[in-house]
């Protein structure tokens, strides 16, 4: 059983590591803490990650110790978790407006992106697909809702052949949910 102490600020995520499932990272406040649940006593590293709140964290689902990390104060951040000492971020998007949501792609080496729209003046409700080899402007921008999109999710399944062919689902605040089906622009991130 893992125990953080009380001083800590509250927990707002936490995520096991998808290729070692001792592995866990958890959010709070702006601060990131990674655990290794065979010493739960304390947390093994540490990540004075962003300036203000992170409202969502991923681990890379195709290397092993990559994390993201987003934050309402408009940056996306890459960690590398094999380092000793975590200090830098190994790739920082300044994105201008509150990060609700940052997720690793299954395909290439890519992230997706909503904004945190409410109380910001932020119009875009839209699903950014970005690639990280160049992260200067999103590969591809998914519309359709008219508010705050809350989540998104990947399916992937074989296409009948050795391929995979991955399909995200949205929901915003609107009510709705979009299906998207990224093919096209997979190949741009390398897959």
């Amino acid at each position: 059983c893992l125990h953080c102490c009380t001083w800590l600020p509250c927990i707002s995520q936490v995520k096991w590591n998808s290729f070692n499932d001792n592995v866990l990272a958890s959010a709070h406040d702006m601060d990131v803490r990674l655990w290794d649940r065979r010493k739960p006593q304390i947390a093994s590293q540490y990540i004075s990650a962003h300036l203000k709140q992170i409202h969502g964290m991923d681990w890379c689902p195709t290397v092993a110790h990559k994390l993201s990390t987003c934050s309402h104060d408009g940056r996306v951040q890459v960690w590398n978790t094999e380092q000793a000492r975590i200090s830098q971020p190994e790739i920082t998007l300044n994105i201008g407006a509150p990060v609700w949501r940052a997720k690793f792609t299954p395909f290439g080496y890519g992230l997706v992106t909503t904004l945190r729209s409410q109380l910001h003046g932020v119009t875009d409700h839209g699903v950014q697909l970005w690639n990280l080899a160049d992260t200067s402007t999103p590969v591809h921008s998914y519309s359709g809702h008219s508010d705050t999109v809350l989540d998104f999710v990947w399916q992937n399944k074989a296409d009948g052949g050795d391929r995979k062919a991955y399909t995200m689902v949205s929901a915003s605040k609107d009510q709705t949910m979009l299906i998207n089906v990224p093919a096209a622009h997979s190949l741009v991130l390398g897959s």
